[in-house]
């Protein structure tokens, strides 16, 4: 299983593990930066990016997705790295150190910590998402349309060019499971 990252910088190293809907790209604006100081791995979860998805029969949960990301950063070579996740990121980061594989996680607004789970949601929002993709890609390439669409999940949506909030948005579409790269 292949799982996408990008890597820069030298230290110790900090994995960067982004949230639902998401993709490495949501760290790009602090890549450069933290990768001053640390060896910094932004990764894909599998499903999400240019990461191939958990292997068929396979449910994507923060654990086996960890499990996944695990697996790649110890075929890096890496054991035991700082984790900042951020979101389904964050959740993914507290089940790699529960398992023991992180010397420490940095939690942006975490998912996972409700007290009960989640019941079962009666949209299909993977077919909602396919109908609604031409109409959220042309209302990106406007800055009023960037300011409605990502203003819960970006500081300064109008700060971002239309390229840029395209980018972001739709390398966080999930690829199909029957999409494999060879």
């Amino acid at each position: 299983m292949r799982i996408h990252h990008v890597r820069l910088g030298s230290g110790p190293t900090l994995v960067l593990v982004h949230g639902l809907g998401g993709s490495l790209v949501n760290w790009e604006p602090v890549l450069e930066l933290v990768a001053e100081e640390r060896d910094v791995i932004a990764v894909d979860m599998p499903g999400f990016g240019g990461s191939d998805p958990l292997p068929a029969g396979s449910e994507h949960t923060p654990v086996a997705m960890g499990t996944a990301i695990t697996a790649h950063l110890t075929a890096l070579g890496i054991e035991r790295p700082h984790l900042a996740g951020n979101s389904l990121g964050a959740w993914v980061a507290f089940e790699m150190a529960a398992d023991g594989n992180a010397a420490s996680v940095c939690a942006i607004s975490p998912a996972g910590l409700w007290a009960k789970p989640l019941g079962p949601r009666s949209i299909d929002t993977r077919a909602r998402g396919k109908r609604f993709r031409p109409f959220v890609l042309a209302a990106l390439r406007t800055r009023r349309g960037r300011r409605a669409l990502l203003r819960s999940t970006v500081a300064r949506p109008e700060a971002l060019s239309a390229d840029e909030a395209v980018r972001w948005v739709s390398h966080g579409w999930t690829r199909p499971p029957t999409r494999r790269r060879t």
